[in-house]
């Protein structure tokens, strides 16, 4: 894969550099003869690095949060993201069968069957109940998931970043090739647009 990707940079013509660093940012510089284009490697590999650890972190968290949830709770392992969130809230699924059925009451006032429907198809029950042993254990649980979103949060910053340096090289490169006299730099302290006379 890395040897095909190589090549068609290297087969490509000079007015397509540019879009060589869209892929790898940096590689458009450097087919330039730009030495500068390392920087943009070495900040993009430092990018993914954080991006993919942070990433791995966050679903480390999030599911010893949820191994948590299944022992202290005897939450539903199997469940979506929705039903995990809800155990952040509620201290049983009874507290929230009852909001539940508030909600179905003001939605159908004359209708018993409507509301019971409603529930069944809302409400969480057996298999899929859960009980916190106390509020203290909910808590953790709510901090466990809060670390993990954060976590997530940070990792999506750094992939952020990886994407902005490839349209950074973009530009960069298609400065280069149009004319040398201007250039677009991207340095540890910021980005920098220079006019050369």
């Amino acid at each position: 894969m890395i040897l095909l990707l190589l090549s068609y940079l290297f087969g490509l013509k000079p007015q397509f550099y540019a879009l060589s660093s869209l892929v790898i940012p940096g590689t458009g510089e450097l087919l330039l003869k730009e030495k500068k284009g390392e920087y943009f490697i070495y900040s993009d590999i430092i990018f993914l690095s954080f991006y993919q650890t942070f990433n791995f972190l966050s679903k480390k968290e999030n599911e010893n949060a949820k191994i948590f949830a299944c022992q202290y709770a005897k939450a539903n392992p199997l469940q979506n993201e929705k039903y995990f969130n809800l155990l952040e809230t509620y201290s049983s699924s009874e507290e929230y069968n009852k909001d539940v059925l508030r909600e179905a009451r003001d939605k159908f006032p004359e209708d018993p069957e409507k509301q019971k429907e409603y529930l069944k198809k809302n409400g969480y029950f057996d298999k899929d109940s859960w009980h916190w042993e106390n509020d203290s254990l909910r808590m953790d649980y709510f901090k466990k998931r809060r670390e993990a979103r954060n976590k997530k949060m940070v990792s999506s910053f750094f992939l952020s970043g990886s994407i902005l340096l490839r349209l950074g090289s973009f530009l960069n490169c298609l400065f280069l090739s149009k004319s040398k006299k201007i250039s677009f730099e991207f340095n540890p302290s910021g980005f920098k647009v220079s006019y050369n006379f």
